[in-house]
């Protein structure tokens, strides 16, 4: 099958790209040719040819390609070719004898932005639509659907109801449909590798939308996302996941005249290994959901802040290059494999991060300091352990005095050199990790509370418990209240 680009519609044919409702050149983007070599001895070769060329769509954020399935049939090389030239091979991976739509699997990246998928429900007898076969704004045509009846594919596949659209495209094999009238809002969903892409995607047709967490794997990636919105001025919405379960009832009550294609919801709690009993596994994956699910349950909240607390458990002497620790000693690997790729990254997007106790060791961990896991035992420092024994109001009293340092930021909320604290741990900071800033210090020497030295935004952790009867704490208060406020100015672009 020959292919020619040596033509173009006339421009009155052409859709406007001011009155369709999305982006026309980021649609394009979408769009690639696929170019199938099948063997002379194939089957369908004296049929369909040996030499097939066509267009594809990209469905997916790691570039799947949705295309019409005669075009791959025992295909034994593919090619994919985007529109500013970049060629990629691909591997022919499903082909649905129901639809007769085939996919391509890209063997090679191509960083297109995926094209939304609708439903030809939605489209009515008279509906404007634009159809975009490969090549560019020279074939894309508009055209108006005249029809919606049975329609019964050359290579054996059946449609109830087809989509019959006038004036026809000359190259319509695998060309995309598009709705010219658009949509007013989206919800939109899938893996978090792909997240990302389909953002982008739909903020290309500058529609306001919900978006379900987490929207990306990295904070870099929410922070992309979010300043895109901005530029685009676009509403968008990250709920929290306890909110779906009403906005699923309300779509499934808009769905019963008209049922979905697919409805499916599953709300995972427990440990890690729920991941794997209910078939997610990938959300444990660094390379599919970035670092695993506890980050992305975290760095999605870019508009908010992060507050690292205490815990029973310590930080995982392996991770600091210290000495084993005792046997009965409690760790959380979960947590520090989630906290300690988490935390530079946050701190680098300017996100507002606040570290308690088992927070403030593993922030220095995290910038690669060190941990006396036990200090009541290191010559010179006192013992800061607490007696278990006690009722939890002796046990979190104020003990001991700090000294804070004159112009850092505790100083600066404190408005004073020295405060109480309750300050009850058995394992603190040996060496303080590169580009802290020490910020208060116990009596005994031991620091008990440092800063990122230089952070774009709030970047504090304190070795004691501001949490304990904050309210009747006024310090405390006040370190809660500089935590507040670097939020709400991170979340309206504000320095903090």
């Amino acid at each position: 099958m020959e292919d020619s680009q040596q033509w173009a519609f006339p421009t009155e044919l052409r859709p406007d790209p001011e009155a369709v409702g999305f982006d026309l050149d980021a649609a394009l983007g979408s769009i690639v040719t696929v170019h199938a070599e099948i063997p002379e001895e194939a089957f369908t070769a004296s049929i369909l040819g040996t030499q097939r060329v066509g267009s594809g769509v990209a469905i997916r954020g790691d570039g799947l390609i949705l295309t019409i399935g005669y075009l791959i049939t025992e295909a034994e090389t593919i090619w994919l070719t985007t529109l500013d030239g970049r060629v990629v091979p691909g591997h022919p991976l499903a082909y649905d004898f129901a639809s007769g739509f085939g996919v391509v699997q890209p063997l090679g990246p191509l960083e297109l932005p995926p094209l939304p998928r609708g439903s030809a429900r939605a489209i009515e007898v008279g509906d404007p639509v634009v159809v975009l076969g490969r090549g560019g704004r020279p074939h894309a045509l508009a055209a108006e659907v005249f029809a919606k009846r049975e329609f019964a594919g050359y290579w054996e596949y059946l449609l109830e109801e087809a989509l019959f659209t006038a004036p026809a495209h000359p190259q319509w094999g695998g060309a995309a449909l598009l709705d010219a009238g658009g949509l007013d809002c989206a919800f939109v969903s899938g893996p978090h590798r792909d997240m990302p892409a389909l953002a982008r995607a739909v903020l290309a047709r500058r529609l306001p939308f919900s978006l379900e967490k987490p929207c990306a794997r990295t904070a870099a990636e929410v922070a992309a996302l979010h300043a895109q919105a901005q530029a685009a001025g676009v509403t968008v919405a990250v709920p929290l996941v306890q909110r779906f379960a009403a906005l699923g009832r309300h779509l499934m009550t808009l769905a019963r005249d008209d049922p979905p294609l697919e409805v499916a919801a599953r709300f995972v709690a427990g440990p890690p290994e729920r991941y794997e009993r209910w078939s997610n596994g990938w959300m444990l994956d660094p390379a599919q959901s970035g670092g695993g699910a506890a980050i992305n349950l975290a760095v999605h909240f870019v508009d908010l802040a992060i507050l690292l607390t205490g815990s029973p458990s310590n930080v995982e002497p392996h991770r600091y290059a210290g000495p084993p620790s005792d046997p009965d000693t409690w760790h959380d690997p979960h947590r520090d494999a989630t906290t300690l790729a988490l935390i530079p990254r946050v701190v680098a997007a300017g996100m507002p991060l606040f570290a308690i106790c088992r927070g403030f060791q593993e922030m220095n961990v995290a910038y690669g300091g060190t941990l006396w896991q036990k200090v009541h035992e290191v010559p010179g420092l006192a013992d800061h352990r607490e007696n278990k024994e006690d009722p939890l109001e002796v046990q979190y009293a104020p003990v001991h005095e700090i000294e804070l340092v004159p112009g850092g930021e505790l100083h600066r909320i404190a408005g004073t050199g020295h405060v109480k604290v309750n300050s009850l741990h058995s394992q603190g900071v040996q060496r303080l990790g590169d580009g802290l800033e020490v910020e208060a210090r116990a009596p005994d020497g031991l620091i008990e509370g440092f800063r990122v030295r230089n952070a774009p935004g709030f970047a504090l952790a304190v070795q004691w418990h501001p949490e304990w009867q904050v309210m009747n704490n006024p310090f405390s208060l006040a370190m809660f209240a500089a935590f507040g406020e670097a939020a709400r100015a991170h979340s309206t672009g504000r320095k903090s």
